[in-house]
């Protein structure tokens, strides 16, 4: 199990957002592998998710003719160089948050 904050949890999220009145985030946080995000920020980037994602209406549907590969490693790798990633890989607002952390990576 990885512990990448994904930018398809929302989209996960949603698909039943219209059948329910509440929806539970329960972050994995805890024991740790070197390369992992730390505590702190997983936290803080679902925070910002739930202020400007999840507490609106705003959707972003995703047609499998716009799915696209991409690798964890080079987003972690473009997050330390304190580059925000395309937004079709990571939300710009997480981006920023992490990269506001000096070390956001289990060492």
């Amino acid at each position: 199990m990885t512990n990448d904050l994904c930018w398809t949890n929302p989209i996960v999220l949603d698909v039943d957002r219209d059948k329910a009145d509440s929806l539970f985030i329960n972050p994995v946080i805890g024991r740790k592998k070197k390369g992992d995000f730390k505590d702190e920020v997983i936290l803080a980037s679902y925070e910002e998710l739930i202020r400007n994602y999840y507490l609106n209406e705003k959707t972003y549907p995703h047609p499998a003719s716009d799915h696209i590969n991409f690798s964890g490693s080079k987003i972690k790798e473009m997050l330390l160089e304190g580059k925000i990633p395309p937004p079709e890989l990571m939300r710009p607002e997480v981006a920023k948050i992490i990269i506001s952390f000096d070390h956001p990576f289990i060492e």
